[in-house]
């Protein structure tokens, strides 16, 4: 947690802007172990832990939806799914990235506080299958079957149309093009209409 927020600060782009977690509505307890809190950065938007500089000349329209990326079980790189982030918000998106290894139930919690139609799942470990029917069998439970979900990762072609009967919009693998990500994610936004929920 330290080490992310000093690099952070050394990020030209990304400053400090909140020390209050908006997904649980509470502010960071100083006797509780950092390694313990679920940690949840917002790319995109204000009042966050860290948030983007919206001021620069070449800053992004207002946010056009909010989407969850997120990397559930125990896989350790997350190189992808940050381009992917950094993509999207580039795009006008307000992106919430919420770490490496989070369960479905956090994941989902994040959804539900973010009130973010779009979920991007990235899965290396080759659980994909058991997490993403764990996922949605828990958005289901929280009343929000309607989140958009989007795969990304090690796929294997055989286990493609499981996920899509499961309820999966798109699933991307190693070389998928960021455009066609992004036209995906377009796609499913013009759908959601004009009134996006408002986080905090």
């Amino acid at each position: 947690m330290a080490q992310l927020l000093l690099a952070a600060l050394n990020r030209p782009d990304i400053e400090v802007a909140d020390m209050t977690r908006c997904a649980n509505r509470t502010a960071l307890d100083p006797g509780r172990r950092a390694s313990a809190l679920p940690l949840t950065i917002r790319i995109g938007g204000t009042m966050n832990l860290l948030q983007q500089r919206t001021h620069r000349a070449d800053a992004a329209p207002m946010p056009r939806a909010r989407v969850v990326i997120a990397e559930p079980g125990l896989d350790g790189h997350d190189r992808g799914a940050k381009v992917i982030a950094r993509a999207l918000r580039d795009a006008g998106y307000e992106v919430i990235y919420t770490g490496l290894h989070q369960t479905p139930e956090q994941i989902v919690a994040s959804v539900i506080a973010e009130d973010a139609p779009i979920l991007g799942l990235s899965v290396r470990s080759g659980a994909h299958l058991t997490i993403v029917e764990k996922v949605i069998n828990l958005l289901a439970h929280h009343d929000a079957n309607d989140v958009h979900i989007l795969v990304g990762g090690i796929i294997p072609d055989a286990d493609i149309p499981m996920l899509e009967t499961m309820g999966v919009r798109a699933v991307f693998t190693p070389g998928s093009d960021i455009g066609q990500i992004l036209d995906t994610v377009n796609r499913l936004g013009a759908t959601l209409g004009d009134t996006l929920g408002q986080a905090c």
